[in-house]
């Protein structure tokens, strides 16, 4: 019986780079400018954020909450009413 050839070691894909989305300072807001954003109180966006309604925010650490540009713009666009014709 011949022996047949199998490589010893199987071909396995790289494992894939995980992606690092920069951000620049100006694209992430606190608090107090989405609450100047969208005219309403800070403790609005405190209680929506406990609500989890509101804009969509990022926590770094264990603290510190900002909100990125362009999830507070998409959520007073999907907030606007149509006009309907």
């Amino acid at each position: 019986m011949k022996k047949q050839d199998s490589p010893l070691v199987a071909a396995v894909p790289a494992a894939p780079e995980h992606d690092h989305i920069v951000f620049a300072p100006s694209d992430l807001l606190n608090e107090k400018e989405v609450a100047t954003m969208l005219g309403i109180a800070t403790g609005t966006v405190r209680n929506w954020r406990s609500l989890r309604i509101g804009p969509t925010y990022v926590k770094l650490g264990k603290r510190a909450v900002r909100y990125r540009r362009v999830d507070v713009e998409s959520f007073i666009t999907s907030g606007m009413a149509r006009m309907e014709a």
